[in-house]
């Protein structure tokens, strides 16, 4: 008996699929992470500059700061005035002329110029200068005793026996002494532009002389030299004395004479 034949079973039907567009949505989500990634790793590596950057500044900042300090201290080191303010003196007399001796405070104004405190006279280096102060034409004494306590028993190297003006600067070493050291021991505000309550205003000014010359420098750094006379005068062109005095002598001092 022949075999019955099965029909062939139904073909299914193809479908055509399209092929994904170079735009699909999965194309564009992976742009767009791609984009996020990008600026995430800009922002990364500007943060790190700037951190670097930031850094270095520091460095630099930190090391000028260092070496400026340095500098300071080597100049403070080889000369102890170029940093510091002057001290501040006790008793200085901020007043007009004449002044006194200027006992009080004397013995912290000598601590603080430094001085010797000394219970008695040093011979060792012992020389005579003159100086002679004018106000508005007028001569203003020296007095006596500057650089003495009477009542304490101690005397300093700077100081004067009598009003005559007559420094005399006997110490134990043979050493500079200036005229700002004097003044400073006498207690009266002393520079190129004061004295005492005096200051340079027009006309007005603080005028030195040495041997009856104009003297151009700091007065105050005016070394004391045997022999010399001094004159620091305040007041107008005219009314400076006429003659400039010129010339030391000694003999215009009772409390010294002859050896003066």
């Amino acid at each position: 008996m022949a075999k019955k034949s099965r029909p062939a079973p139904p073909s299914t039907p193809k479908v055509a699929v399209a092929p994904a567009s170079p735009d699909g949505p999965n194309r564009k989500v992976r742009k767009e992470e791609a984009r996020r990634q990008r600026e995430s790793l800009q922002r990364k590596a500007a943060r790190r500059k700037f951190y670097r950057w930031g850094i270095v500044a520091l460095i630099v900042v930190v090391a000028a700061g260092v070496g400026t300090a340095v500098a300071l201290n080597q100049t403070s080191s080889k000369n102890p005035s170029a940093s510091q303010s002057p001290p501040t003196l006790e008793g200085m007399q901020h007043t007009q002329a004449p002044w006194t001796s200027g006992t009080l405070g004397l013995k912290q104004r000598l601590q603080a110029i430094g001085l010797p405190v000394l219970s008695q006279e040093a011979l060792a280096f012992h020389i005579h200068m003159l100086l002679q102060v004018y106000v508005d034409g007028k001569a203003v004494p020296v007095p006596q005793g500057v650089g003495i306590d009477a009542v304490q028993q101690f005397i300093t190297v700077l100081h004067t026996h009598d009003a005559t003006g007559i420094i005399h600067v006997e110490s134990p070493t043979q050493t500079n002494y200036t005229l700002g050291q004097f003044f400073d021991v006498w207690g009266v505000p002393f520079s190129s532009s004061t004295l005492g309550a005096y200051s340079n205003t027009g006309d007005k000014q603080i005028r030195v002389f040495l041997n009856g010359k104009p003297y151009t420098g700091d007065p105050t750094g005016l070394v004391l030299k045997q022999h010399e006379l001094i004159a620091v005068t305040y007041g107008t062109t005219k009314q400076l004395p006429n003659p400039i005095p010129k010339t030391y002598s000694g003999t215009i001092s009772q409390s010294c004479a002859p050896g003066c």
